[in-house]
C-alpha cells in the first residue's frame, strides 16, 4: 500500500522511439506490450531503429546488458535475424542476457548464415545456464553438426544433473539429424573423440560401433564421409576394434587405410587408446610402400605413439622422401627424441628450403635446446622470419631463456630487432628477456607511464578531442590488429585477443584507457593465459576450457581448435597473464595515444552519453 500506483503509459500510438525507451521500464508489463506494440508495425524500418537504439545505450548504465537482451528479444518478436545484435548480447557481462541468446541462436536456427559459431560459443561459456541453454537449443535445431556444441559443453566444462538431463534430451530428440549424418560419414568430430563418445555413450555405443565398422567396409562410403566413421570407431572403440581398422586386410584401398590412421592417431592423443597387438608389423608395411598419403599418416602415427622400433624407416624417408613427406618423418623423428645429426646436417644444408629448415630446427630443439639455439640465432641474423623462428623456442621449456642470451651476445640490427619484437609481440609473448634483448637492439623504449587515477582522467579528456581515423591508422601500425578484430574478420586470421568491435559501447573511455596501458591489471575473463609444460619440455600457451575431466583443455593461441593436453603428461601448469605484451604502447606518442582511445570509443559507433 505504499508504494503509489504506477502510471499507465502510453504504448498504442505512441511513436517507435518512445515505445523503444519503454523498453527500459522495470514493470515486465510494459516492456511486453510496447513489444507487442512494435510487432504491428512494419518490420524492416522498426528492426532498423531497434538496433539503432541499442548502439546507443549507455555502457555505464548498470542495466545496459538487460536493455540489451530487451533489444534482442524485440527483434525476436517481429521475427528480424540480427546477427551482429545476437553476437553482442552472446558476449554480455550478464549470464542472463547470455542465456537468453543462446535461446535466440536456437530459435534462428534456419536463419544464421554461421549458427555453429553462436551455439558452440554459448556451449563453451563459463556460465552453466548459458550452457543449459546450449544445449537446449542445440537438441532443437535441424543442422546435425549441432550436436558437436552440445557435446562440447559436457565434455569440456563441469557438469550437473540439470546439464546431463538436457544433454540426454538434446541427444534423443536431435538423433534424427545426427544419427544419419553420422552413419553417412557427413558428421564428423575431427580429433574430438571425447565429444563424439559422449554423444553415443547416450545411444548405446556398442550398437552404434558394430554400425560404423560395417559401414567402413563398404564400397559405396566416400572418402569424405569415411574419415568421419573411422573417427567415430576410435572414439568409442577398445583394443579389438582398434585393432581391426589398423590391419591392411581391412581396407579396399590405402586411402582407407590412410584414414583409419588419422582416426588412431586421434584416439591416442584423445584417450591414449591403441590397438591391441603388435604395432610393428603394419606400420613397417605402411612406410615402406609406395603410397605418400599412406606413409604421411603412419609416420604421423609413429611419432604420436614413439614407436621407436621404425626409427630407420623413418630416417630414410627424412632422406631421400619428396619434401611434405620428408617434413613429416623429421617431425615424427624430433617426438621419437633421435637424430641430431640428421636434424643439423639439414639447417647447414644450403639447398633446404625453408619449411624443412624451420622443421628440422623445431626437431633439434627436442633433442639438444642449445645447439638449435645457436642455429636459430644464426636464422634470425641472417633475415629468416622472426615470426617462424622464435614460436620453435617459445615452445621449449627454457627456450626462451637460452635465445636471449644467445641474441644478447649477436650483433642484431636494428631493422632485425624490430620485426623480431614485433613477432614476439604477435605471438602474445611478454617474456621479459627476449621483450629486454629487441628493444634495446630497436632502440624502442620498454616502459609506459605508471598508473595513475589521475593520468587516466587527463588522457580520458585529451582524447575527446582525438582524431578516430588517425587513431585507425595507429591501431594497425602499433599491431594491435594482429590480435583484436574491430569490424569484418580477416579471412584466415585467428585473433588471439578479445574482440574490440564494439568496445566502445561496452566499456567506459576511462576503462578502455587502463586495458590499453595497463593489460594486466584487469584481464578479461576467458582471456587468461594458462602455460603449460608436458613431460617431454614443450610449453603450451593458449586460453584454457573449463573441464570437469583432469585432462586439460586448451586453445592455443592463434588457433581455432581446442587441444586436450592428458593429464598425465602435463608436468606444469601456471597462470600466465594476459596475452597482450606490457607497454605495448610505449612508443607511442601523446598524440598517437589519444587517436587511439578515440578510435577504440568509436568502434562501430559506440556512444557515450
Amino acid at each position: 500500500k505504499a508504494n503509489p500506483a504506477v502510471s499507465l503509459p502510453k504504448i498504442v500510438g505512441a511513436e517507435t522511439k518512445g515505445l523503444l525507451e519503454l523498453l527500459k521500464s522495470p514493470e515486465r508489463w510494459t516492456r511486453q506490450k510496447a513489444k507487442d506494440e512494435l510487432a504491428k508495425r512494419p518490420v524492416t524500418p522498426t528492426a532498423e531503429a531497434i538496433v539503432q537504439w541499442a548502439t546507443q545505450l549507455n555502457a555505464k548504465d548498470p542495466r545496459h546488458d538487460h536493455h540489451l537482451l530487451e533489444a534482442l528479444a524485440a527483434c525476436a518478436k517481429i521475427e528480424s535475424v540480427q546477427p551482429a545484435l545476437l553476437d553482442r548480447v552472446l558476449r554480455a557481462k550478464d549470464h542472463r542476457a547470455r542465456a537468453f541468446a543462446a535461446r535466440i541462436a536456437g530459435r534462428w536456427d534456419d536463419r544464421l548464415p554461421n549458427v555453429h559459431a553462436y551455439l558452440a560459443r554459448a556451449a563453451n561459456d563459463e556460465h552453466p545456464q548459458v550452457r543449459m541453454e546450449a544445449i537446449l537449443a542445440c537438441g532443437q535445431s535441424t543442422r546435425p553438426t549441432a550436436i558437436r556444441a552440445a557435446a562440447e559443453a559436457v565434455t569440456r566444462h563441469a557438469r550437473d544433473g540439470w546439464i546431463d538431463y538436457a544433454f540426454t534430451q538434446a541427444v534423443h530428440h536431435h538423433e534424427r539429424h545426427w544419427r544419419p549424418a553420422l552413419t553417412e560419414g557427413r558428421l564428423d568430430f575431427g580429433g574430438d573423440v571425447q565429444s563424439m563418445a559422449a554423444v553415443l555413450e547416450k545411444r548405446g555405443s556398442r550398437e552404434l560401433l558394430n554400425v560404423l565398422l560395417r559401414l567402413a567396409k563398404s564400397p559405396d562410403i566416400d572418402a569424405t564421409a569415411r574419415h568421419g566413421i573411422f573417427n567415430g570407431i576410435a572414439s568409442i572403440g577398445g583394443p579389438n576394434e582398434l585393432r581391426t581398422i589398423f590391419e591392411k586386410q581391412f581396407h579396399a584401398n590405402p586411402a582407407s587405410q590412410a584414414a583409419a590412421f588419422l582416426a588412431l592417431r586421434h584416439a591416442a592423443a584423445g584417450r591414449n587408446a591403441k590397438p591391441a597387438g603388435d604395432l610393428i608389423a603394419p606400420l613397417k608395411t605402411a612406410l615402406t610402400g609406395k603410397n605418400p598419403d599412406l606413409q604421411t599418416a603412419a609416420l604421423a602415427l609413429a611419432g604420436q605413439w614413439k614407436t621407436g622400433e621404425v626409427a630407420a624407416e623413418i630416417r630414410a624417408l627424412a632422406k631421400a622422401a619428396p619434401q611434405p613427406i620428408q617434413i613429416v618423418a623429421l617431425t615424427a623423428l624430433g617426438q621419437l627424441g633421435k637424430e641430431e645429426t640428421l636434424f643439423t646436417e639439414v639447417l647447414a644444408d644450403a639447398k633446404a628450403v625453408g619449411p624443412v629448415r624451420l622443421v628440422a630446427l623445431e626437431a633439434l630443439s627436442r633433442v639438444n635446446l642449445v645447439t638449435a639455439v645457436l642455429h636459430g640465432t644464426k636464422m634470425l641474423m641472417l633475415g629468416e622470419d622472426a615470426a617462424k623462428v622464435l614460436p620453435v623456442f617459445l615452445a621449449r621449456d627454457g627456450g626462451p631463456q637460452v635465445l636471449a642470451a644467445s641474441l644478447e651476445k649477436a650483433k642484431l640490427t636494428e631493422a632485425i630487432a624490430g620485426q623480431a619484437l614485433a613477432a614476439l609481440r604477435a605471438a602474445g609473448s611478454s617474456d621479459e628477456a627476449l621483450t629486454k634483448v629487441f628493444s634495446k637492439a630497436a632502440g624502442v623504449a620498454v616502459t609506459g607511464p605508471v598508473y595513475s587515477e589521475k593520468y587516466v582522467r587527463e588522457l580520458a579528456r585529451e582524447s575527446l578531442k582525438g582524431n578516430a581515423g588517425n587513431g585507425a591508422v595507429v591501431f594497425q601500425t602499433a599491431g594491435c590488429a594482429a590480435c583484436h578484430q574491430t569490424g569484418k574478420p580477416i579471412a584466415g586470421l585467428a585473433y588471439i585477443g578479445p574482440d574490440l568491435s564494439t568496445i566502445g559501447n561496452t566499456l567506459s573511455r576511462e576503462r578502455i584507457i587502463e586495458e590499453v596501458l595497463w593489460p594486466a591489471r584487469a584481464v578479461k575473463e576467458g582471456y587468461s593465459l594458462v602455460q603449460v609444460t608436458t613431460a617431454d619440455g614443450t610449453i603450451y600457451q593458449g586460453y584454457e576450457q573449463r573441464s570437469r575431466a583432469d585432462d586439460v583443455l586448451l586453445t592455443p593461441l592463434g588457433s581455432r581448435a581446442t587441444l586436450r593436453i592428458p593429464a598425465a603428461q602435463v608436468r606444469e601448469k601456471k597462470t600466465a597473464g594476459t596475452a597482450m605484451p606490457p607497454n605495448l604502447t610505449a612508443s607511442l606518442r601523446q598524440g598517437q595515444l589519444r587517436d587511439l582511445i578515440h578510435f577504440l570509443t568509436q568502434s562501430r559507433g559506440g556512444a557515450e552519453k
